[in-house]
């Protein structure tokens, strides 16, 4: 059944893509904005002629090498593919597993399963030549490792379980909350139970994939940029349309409890052009410091940094004034409205990253070409998400299957992207997704177990 669904699914967004044809593809290797910057530095180290680029970690390599030299490019682009549709199909089944395991419960396993493996949000990044999917699904395995671990205490389950949160880490970090999360609680149930220095075994086990990981990383920027670079280099250093201060600027739509990046969020009316002051997406968020005018000035100065007739220490002379007034007006928003500054907005992220209006990577036309079924998969699939995210809500607070370390991984990564980082892109939420989706199962259980007793009890 898994393989059945994810196949038509495959087959749906591989549809959709090839008939749009706005993104450059390799047999079934689907190329997109950030391919270039996981493959093109990974060929040039592999080929003799370049270093690895610290923007990205290296977690290809293992996977691309032999084929690569094997065959050639072409065999080892689609050989990714492969392996990320592989992985996702045993993800779905896996993620059944974690949910039997947490709730011994048959019908919750089942229909984890069953929602895992119709959702595209995960799904879609099976085509693309970048790091989402095997991410997500290198997680999932660590999770279920973990689980395995805590259920007989066996050493090569939490050593198995840092090595795939360890890899999952090197192809997107944002792992590196969840399992840091993991090894804290580990270390405060061992103190706790006063069994840390008997335990500092299993600690180590599985901290060590990372501590080495990281280890051989940094030493080889080290050699390479002559830098301490553990994880990767600042986003202002490796593309040229974010500079730093565009970092500073962004951190305004934030304060405000706006979406910050340049597509279909508050933040786009700072960094594009064709939008006009009238366009300014806020209210009530204005200070003593600013107001709209000053705002529209501080967006032109910003389109100004990137004016090529300019001399260059004219555009940074710019860059420095945006820098220095955001920041100035960010801090006369937490002055003047510090409850929506450190609390309401962050709360109006946290449902616009959980219950947003659009989907992501989703290969569709846009909605004015769209035809009816086009449009209804949207639909559906928005609904799915948000049907994910209620019900999953709902499951965090069942008493009987409360699980800490889930509860770390899922509400942990939530937590620190809203209200700590107030990072909305969605594909940050790929981690989090497959969990939710076992506490919404077992929210929609609960509710259905409700409804029984009261019928019964009325009858």
């Amino acid at each position: 059944m898994i393989i059945g669904i994810k196949l038509l699914l495959a087959v749906f967004l591989y549809y959709e893509v090839f008939t749009l044809g706005y993104e450059e593809h390799d047999g079934l290797f689907v190329k997109t904005g950030d391919t270039f910057s996981y493959y093109e530095p990974m060929k040039s180290f592999l080929d003799g002629q370049g270093s690895l680029d610290a923007c990205r970690m290296p977690a290809f390599v293992p996977l691309y090498a032999i084929p690569y030299y094997i065959f050639g490019e072409s065999v080892a682009n689609n050989f990714i593919i492969f392996c990320q549709f592989i992985l996702s199909i045993l993800s779905v089944y896996i993620l059944g597993l974690i949910a039997l395991k947490l709730t011994k419960n048959q019908w919750i396993a089942k229909l984890s399963i069953l929602i895992y493996a119709i959702s595209t949000f995960t799904s879609q990044y099976d085509l693309f030549g970048i790091a989402d999917s095997l991410s997500i699904s290198t997680l999932i395995i660590g999770v279920y490792c973990y689980f395995k671990f805590e259920e007989n205490d066996d050493l090569k389950w939490i050593l198995a379980s840092g090595v795939f949160f360890t890899w999952s880490v090197f192809f997107r970090q944002i792992a590196i909350v969840a399992y840091g999360l993991i090894g804290f609680y580990l270390t405060v149930k061992y103190i706790k139970n006063k069994e840390f220095i008997p335990k500092l075994k299993r600690l180590a086990f599985f901290g060590f994939p990372l501590i080495v990981g990281l280890g051989i990383w940094t030493f080889y920027n080290k050699q390479v940029n002559n830098r301490f670079i553990p994880l990767v280099k600042p986003i202002s250093e490796c593309y040229s349309s974010y500079p730093e201060h565009h970092f500073e600027l962004n951190k305004l739509p934030v304060a405000w409890g706006g979406i910050s990046t340049p597509w279909n969020g508050e933040a786009e009316w700072f960094i594009n052009p064709k939008m006009k002051k009238k366009d300014f997406p806020f209210n009530n968020v204005f200070t003593e410091e600013y107001n709209l005018d000053s705002l529209e000035l501080l967006r032109q100065t910003h389109f100004a940094t990137f004016d090529k007739e300019r001399p260059q220490s004219e555009r940074d002379s710019l860059a420095q004034i945006v820098s220095e007034k955001a920041s100035l007006y960010v801090q006369s928003y937490k002055e003047n409205y510090p409850l929506n500054y450190w609390l309401i907005n962050r709360v109006v992220l946290f449902k616009k990253f959980l219950f947003p209006k659009y989907l992501d990577k989703l290969p569709l036309p846009p909605k004015n070409e769209m035809n009816l079924i086009e449009k209804g998969i949207k639909v559906f699939y928005i609904l799915l998400l948000w049907f994910v995210h209620f019900f999953g809500l709902i499951g965090m607070f069942n008493r009987k299957y409360f699980s800490i370390p889930l509860l770390l991984i899922s509400g942990g990564i939530i937590s620190f992207l809203t209200f700590y980082l107030g990072w909305t892109e969605q594909r940050y939420l790929g981690p989090v997704y497959p969990f939710m989706i076992i506490y919404a199962s077992i929210g929609i259980y609960s509710i259905v177990q409700l409804v029984k007793k009261f019928n019964l009890e009325r009858k």
